[in-house]
């Protein structure tokens, strides 16, 4: 393991222990888990490693800074996404400061072996939850080609900096990519057939944050007011946080201080797509993490996601999807047990 945790007391270093389970290895990948107990710091990790690509995924409290060192492959990638806590990474040697704040993510480029940071904490009551990536340079040009254009600012900062990022603020993670780490962290998938499924999940995550970028660049070439601009920001995030009861757009406009034409228009210029079609998004990612959870009768999904009744939101899924809440749940339960894998 290439991680390394420490932090200061009395102006001293100290070195976390730390331990490590393996759950699962074999040719095709390796799966482990590892965790650290200490008064000033708690943590557990999952990571999953297969041809040079790494995912790992965390929680941690924090009651002090937390010093972290961590091999990074010259040159390679380093995807980040937040899912709670908000927190500041201080690259060390450098100026660098990353903030994520609750759902955000950021892409990092790594120009030196190892990185060496100080993450602080936001709030030392809450816990930070993160997933994050490392994709090698050459696996990371295979995929990408010879379409480096978003990548020059990346490129010409290594002249001055050790790490950079891909935005210079990271930014809110939307739904697609939420409901893309969730399938990773729930699936029950073994052997080869995890990891093709897990690179598949590299992949589209990959292709959400170059997205993402690509839209960001052309939301600030958007001739819009910045009270606008925010105005629709802060809409976004109101519907993202309670999507079983959505509002109304005369509703929502008030609350934003616009009204609900500018924010209609605005909404689709800013973001690509309509209120009511971002709040059907949502449901719809909402509704598969709760089906794969198993826990919950339909009625109750159907009721967190904002339908009132069972029958339309089975139509709505079946519409998205291509089949109903019911079919959905059965391919999950018919997906290869351990044992069936291997047989």
């Amino acid at each position: 393991m290439a991680l390394a945790f420490s932090i200061i007391e009395a102006g001293n270093i100290i070195s976390l222990p730390y331990s490590i389970q393996t759950i699962e290895e074999n040719n095709s990948l390796q799966e482990q888990s590892f965790s650290l107990k200490h008064p000033a710091v708690t943590a557990a990790f999952k990571q999953w490693q297969f041809d040079e690509f790494i995912i790992r995924y965390g929680k941690v409290k924090m009651r002090a800074p937390l010093m972290i060192k961590d091999a990074c492959p010259v040159g390679g990638i380093l995807m980040h996404f937040n899912l709670s806590g908000s927190n500041l990474l201080h690259v060390q040697d450098t100026k660098q400061e990353i903030h994520f704040n609750g759902l955000q993510h950021n892409m990092l480029m790594s120009f030196i072996p190892t990185l060496q940071a100080t993450w602080h904490p936001g709030n030392t009551e809450k816990s930070n939850t993160f997933l994050e990536i490392q994709i090698p340079e050459h696996h990371f040009k295979r995929i990408i080609g010879d379409d480096l254009a978003c990548f020059l600012h990346m490129h010409r900062g290594m002249e001055r900096l050790k790490i950079v990022s891909l935005f210079r603020q990271s930014i809110d993670t939307d739904a697609t990519i939420h409901h893309t780490i969730s399938q990773i962290l729930k699936t029950q998938k073994k052997g080869y057939l995890k990891k093709v499924f897990l690179e598949a999940k590299i992949l589209e995550l990959l292709s959400y944050q170059l997205e993402q970028h690509k839209n960001f660049h052309q939301d600030k070439c958007i001739k819009m007011k910045k009270t606008d601009r925010d105005a629709l920001h802060q809409a976004k995030r109101i519907i993202e946080e309670d999507i079983a009861n959505p509002h109304s757009l005369v509703d929502l406009a008030h609350q934003v201080g616009i009204n609900d034409f500018k924010l209609k228009k605005g909404f689709k210029t800013l973001f690509g797509k309509t209120v009511f079609g971002y709040i059907y998004e949502l449901r719809m990612a909402k509704a598969c993490e709760l089906l794969q959870e198993q826990e919950y009768t339909l009625h109750e999904i159907a009721e967190s996601c904002g339908y009132s009744y069972a029958q339309h939101f089975i139509t709505a899924f079946k519409k998205n999807f291509g089949v109903t809440p019911g079919n959905f749940l059965a391919q999950k339960k018919e997906e290869p047990k351990p044992a069936d894998v291997y047989a």
